[in-house]
């Protein structure tokens, strides 16, 4: 814009300056006529002189004009350029303060952040550390105590070792111990059940290589429960998947509190269950195990459970038919089963979608056992799943199940 306006004003100075000369030149001429028309030469050189002092006035004039038009436009330019500079760094400060303020905030968030992750990452860490650990140290004692099981268990810290790291792994409720892990017990959210996963025979060879049943004894799991009930039912399925001739699969109940240090305590119980002899003797035992200091009942039955049983010291309930588990390898076999257990009684029922529902009652059972209250079951022999419908109170709820992670 200001280019135009330059070039307006030089336009406007050329036509005042020929203007001027038109103007001069007239007057001149009808001058030098009027005082001497006659000497002609002389008129000439006057006018060139006139004509080149008009040119140079006209020209000092639009110069000058321009000139200071020039000097006007400089020192606005100068002006806004100064202006504009103080503003670009004006803004130029304040950018470089917001950056700065803002590379300030997103640092210290990012170091927040990158030491809360640390420290869950350490938190997380130090727990499978400490998970590790206590596998290993499980792990270690199963092996350093994984002889033929019975009166090795000498020292209380050893029982407390074994007690303390026998825990399975189940919802919030019923705490189910498996101290030996003699095959494979495990539970199972799905069906809300117990599994003998692995078949673990009666019979091995002890350290002196003669038939042992001890190890059997321990393959078994269970829970301490309390009731002031005079009577309650114990019910629940079985389920077999694989069996081993001999096997025996049971319900441990009224059994012993574990005390460190009382060998005793162990295997007392009463239980009962399904032994199978072999494919043609098959039938239910029940047996309980008194006091070794009591004089009034035959030694035999100051044996355990399940060595009364093996041995013959207690006899066969009522027998399962022969066919029972003919198709096992194509189906599992269920039975249900209930338990009415009292102070002096005892009354078992079995039954299954093949098997009628049979029934025993146990009179003048043991009643000092029925002092502890500890429910169990033991599997040797088979690959069962063991479900328990009663006692209530022993059933895991629906939302511990829910929270539950296998």
């Amino acid at each position: 814009m200001k280019k135009y306006i330059i070039i307006f004003i030089t336009l406007i100075v050329s036509l005042l300056c020929f203007f001027t000369y038109v103007f001069t030149m007239k007057t001149s001429r009808t001058l030098f006529n009027t005082i001497n028309t006659e000497n002609s030469i002389d008129n000439v050189v006057v006018q060139s002189m006139m004509s080149d002092m008009v040119i140079m006035i006209g020209t000092q004039m639009g110069g000058s004009l321009a000139n200071q038009q020039l000097g006007n436009q400089a020192a606005e330019l100068t002006s806004m350029l100064t202006k504009q500079s103080k503003t670009i760094q004006a803004n130029m400060k304040s950018f470089q303060a917001q950056a700065q303020a803002q590379q300030q905030k997103e640092l210290q968030t990012n170091i927040a952040d990158f030491i809360q992750k640390e420290n869950g990452i350490q938190t997380k860490t130090n727990a499978i550390i400490a998970t590790s650990n206590q596998e290993l140290d499980y792990l270690y004692q199963n092996i350093s105590l994984d002889k033929p099981q019975q009166e090795y268990l000498n020292n209380p810290i050893v029982y407390d070792q074994i007690f303390s790291q026998g825990t399975m792994l189940t919802p919030l409720g019923a705490i189910w111990k498996n101290p030996f892990s003699v095959g494979d017990w495990e539970y199972e959210k799905d069906d809300n059940s117990f599994y003998q996963y692995q078949k673990s025979p009666i019979f091995i060879q002890d350290s002196h290589g003669n038939q042992s049943s001890v190890r059997a004894e321990n393959n078994s799991i269970f829970t301490e429960y309390n009731t002031v009930a005079s009577k309650y039912t114990i019910a629940g399925t079985i389920t077999f998947y694989q069996i081993d001739y001999p096997f025996f699969v049971g319900i441990i109940f009224n059994k012993a509190r574990w005390i460190s240090g009382n060998s005793e305590s162990l295997r007392k119980s009463r239980m009962i269950g399904m032994y199978g002899k072999s494919a043609t003797d098959i039938g239910v035992y029940y047996a309980e195990q008194h006091s070794a200091i009591d004089t009034q009942v035959q030694e035999k039955l100051t044996n355990t459970p399940l060595q009364q049983i093996l041995n013959d010291a207690v006899p066969k309930r009522f027998a399962i038919p022969l066919d029972t588990f003919k198709d096992i390898k194509i189906e599992p076999v269920s039975f249900n089963f209930e338990i009415i257990n009292s102070l002096k009684n005892v009354t078992f029922s079995l039954w299954s979608n093949n098997v009628i529902k049979q029934s025993i009652t146990i009179d003048n059972a043991d009643e000092k056992l029925f002092i502890y209250h500890g429910i169990g079951f033991i599997c040797p022999g088979a690959i069962a799943q063991f479900k328990l419908t009663e006692p209530k109170d022993l059933i895991f709820s629906d939302q511990a199940i829910l929270k539950y992670k296998d």
